[in-house]
């Protein structure tokens, strides 16, 4: 037979039915027979005297590459979404994600997008953003004393120091000071308890005992407030021997001059010999000096040979109280003398010490016996 007319072909080698293939169009013998459309995924194939593949819908071919047809989903290719080169960005606490040719973002965990800008992604954490918590824009307030926090999606507050929140009622925020609260004093609970003789106090947290006038707290101990009276005799003079400190003897007409020095709180008695230890011509002499605490005021009497014999009383209203004894020297006599010292109290509270020192041998200017 002769030859076939432009795309036509004898394709199965029978003249009986001539140049029966259209190689135009024909799949299995495109331009030419025996010339085969192969299979390419995601692709229609037509014969336009070649070979021509197009993309079903929804696919792409991206990479150009003919051997893998339109390898892309455009809805749901992250990195071609909708169309090729198209790649949906990362976000912050965020899942990315191209749905229906569009990117969009999921969430993760707890996190939310509350300002509804994509560029930040999920910026609020809803289990700890005070200004998101549990639900975006419910925004935790900082009631008095106090900074408002999100914990597990509930809003708190934590206190700011030294306040503390001790009724357990959000109300009112944070509502004791420590510092200065008697019933709660450095923590919630501390109640100060007030002791006989005594007012209690709190102060830089803790607790603090004033001792009511004429009384000190010497023991240290709270629980019995202010245990010690200042003002233990009811009358001066009372030489109750038993109340009675015996300071023993000193020179009183031998140099150097001797001395005894004692210290205490509250009222006392003391008794001590000024001694005449040779016959001389020197008068037996001693003075008395009694130095108070600051804040007090402590009253010295002084008596000759019994509490009957008052020599000096002196209630100066400062520090120091002074007073001057002696005897005139007598050569065949034993001039020495007793002394009987009550300290008195005036004012003041606690238990801060005075000082009393008795001094032999000075020499006082007159000595009229």
């Amino acid at each position: 037979m002769g030859a076939c007319e432009p795309g036509w072909g004898n394709c199965d080698n029978n003249p009986g039915n001539g140049c029966e293939t259209d190689t135009t169009s024909s799949l299995l013998h495109c331009g030419q027979c025996n010339r085969t459309c192969d299979w390419r995924p995601n692709t229609t194939a037509t014969c336009e005297s070649a070979c021509v593949y197009a993309c079903v819908e929804g696919w792409n071919d991206c990479n150009g590459q003919a051997s893998d047809g339109c390898e892309s989903n455009r809805m749901v290719d992250l990195n071609n979404c909708g169309a090729c080169g198209n790649k949906c960005p990362d976000r912050p606490n965020a899942t990315t994600l191209c749905s229906q040719g569009l990117c969009t973002y999921a969430c993760v965990g707890t996190w939310h997008d509350c300002d509804g800008l994509p560029e930040n992604g999920c910026e609020a954490d809803l289990q700890n953003d005070p200004d998101n918590c549990g639900s975006c824009n419910h925004a935790c307030t900082s009631p008095a004393h106090a900074s408002a926090t999100c914990s597990n999606a509930t809003c708190r507050f934590d206190c700011t120091l030294p306040y503390q929140d001790c009724n357990g009622q959000p109300g009112d925020g944070c509502e004791v000071d420590v510092r200065s609260d008697l019933n709660n004093c450095g923590s919630c609970g501390a109640v100060c308890a007030s002791g006989p003789n005594s007012t209690s106090g709190c102060s830089g947290s803790a607790c603090t005992l004033t001792c009511d006038r004429g009384w000190g707290d010497c023991d240290g101990a709270a629980g019995n407030g202010c245990e010690k009276n200042l003002n233990a005799y009811s009358a001066p003079g009372s030489c109750n021997p038993s109340d009675i400190q015996d300071l023993g003897e000193i020179d009183g007409d031998m140099a150097p001059s001797q001395q005894v020095v004692r210290s205490g709180s509250g009222e006392a008695f003391f008794k001590i010999r000024i001694d005449e230890d040779n016959t001389n011509s020197v008068y037996v002499s001693a003075i008395v000096l009694l130095e108070s605490p600051t804040g007090f005021d402590y009253d010295l009497r002084v008596y000759r040979d019994s509490c009957g014999a008052n020599v000096s009383t002196s209630s100066s209203a400062g520090p120091l109280d002074l007073v001057e004894t002696c005897a005139p020297d007598r050569l065949i006599f034993e001039d020495g003398y007793d002394l009987w010292i009550e300290i008195t109290f005036y004012s003041g509270r606690g238990c801060a010490p005075w000082t009393l020192t008795v001094v032999g041998n000075t020499l006082v200017e007159a000595c009229e016996g």
